[in-house]
């Protein structure tokens, strides 16, 4: 399981607490400001909404900056917004464990960082957004009560920051069958007169595809890739092993019966994110 704690910044020096080693201190803070935030956390985390990744934030940074909306703000838009954000939980409601830390030189019993540090699989988790830190810091020093530093990873609330630093430390890591090659035989007629063409990819380069492809919705078996320079569209399939391990096949990405079984599966936000994975490098 991997897991994203969303930075906010403080609304003001009394909210941002001993946070204040690390968080930026807004001051002055507007309805406008407050929205413009969470389109920007929205955005970032566009690419892997249907990936097995678990998000948290400190509620008491964000109580501490709706305090601060404006009597004549739009609220239905910040409504909208925060609904967008319904796989977010907050570190409070979650009952996240703490583990005292040693933050830039100052000492702070929970929060954020604190429940980060509190877990065991810590290598696999990552902070959004890097703009939300002092930016006179612009790094975290964080170290245990032993004086051990933590390997903290910092990430820009960027869509293609979020989504490689994924690819990279996905947990568990996708597996591919051993017998891959098993649809190059020959070209194969699948249901309904759709013919499925043979797998003449190395097993690496296959293997890079499947760490990059996008599953339609969560909860359904099939993952896709597209490979841009060849114009196919490679379709991996969940085996249900305990370990995540997929066989897979290529189509022709002008297969027109093929992309209406694509956008039926997940519709155009699925076709959006098969076309942005296949752009990031």
């Amino acid at each position: 399981m991997n897991r994203l704690f969303l930075l906010f910044p403080a609304a003001t020096e009394e909210s941002a607490g001993a946070d204040v080693a690390y968080l930026r201190v807004l001051g002055e803070v507007t309805s406008e400001h407050i929205i413009n935030l969470f389109s920007l956390i929205n955005r970032s985390r566009g690419m892997i909404t249907e990936e097995d990744v678990v998000s948290y934030y400190d509620e008491r940074h964000l109580q501490a900056l709706f305090s601060k909306v404006e009597e004549n703000c739009e609220m239905p838009q910040l409504e909208n917004l925060l609904s967008t954000l319904t796989d977010v939980d907050s570190i409070q409601n979650a009952g996240l464990k703490n583990e005292m830390l040693t933050i830039n030189g100052i000492q702070i019993e929970s929060g954020l960082l604190n429940s980060w540090a509190a877990s065991s699989e810590k290598e696999f988790d990552a902070l959004v957004d890097l703009d939300a830190l002092n930016s006179k810091i612009r790094d975290i020093d964080a170290r245990k009560e032993s004086g051990e530093k933590l390997d903290v990873v910092v990430l820009p609330a960027v869509e293609e920051d979020v989504y490689k630093w994924l690819v990279d430390r996905r947990n568990p890591p996708r597996v591919l069958d051993a017998d891959y090659e098993k649809h190059t035989q020959v070209e194969k007629i699948g249901k309904k007169g759709v013919k499925i063409s043979a797998m003449n990819y190395p097993k690496e380069r296959v293997e890079d595809f499947l760490k990059r492809a996008v599953p339609a919705k969560k909860g359904l078996r099939e993952l896709y890739f597209k490979d841009i320079e060849e114009n196919k569209i490679i379709i991996f399939f969940d085996e249900n092993l305990s370990t995540p391990t997929y066989h897979c096949f290529e189509v022709s990405a002008d297969d027109a019966l093929e992309l209406h079984k694509i956008s039926q599966r997940g519709g155009r936000n699925l076709q959006e994110r098969i076309e942005k994975s296949a752009r990031i490098v």
